[in-house]
């Protein structure tokens, strides 16, 4: 599934070092302010559903947003 918009989330924000937590309210956040509310809701749900690992998590948000 290839979503990208054009929304970056810095990498500081989100500490990668295993806040996976952390990870996820950036980039949900910064897409529902980006005006990309349902791909927010289903960045939310696919991970909900699909990610067994931070690895996965990590893997899916980067379907979404762009870490910089």
């Amino acid at each position: 599934m290839t979503v990208k918009t054009d929304v970056e989330v810095l990498a500081s924000k989100c500490n990668l070092s295993g806040n996976v937590f952390a990870l996820i309210s950036t980039a949900f956040m910064a897409l529902k302010r980006a005006g990309y509310e349902s791909l927010a809701n289903e960045m939310g749900e696919r991970v909900r559903k699909d990610a067994e690992s931070p690895d996965d998590v990590l893997k899916i948000v980067k379907e979404y947003v762009t870490i910089v």
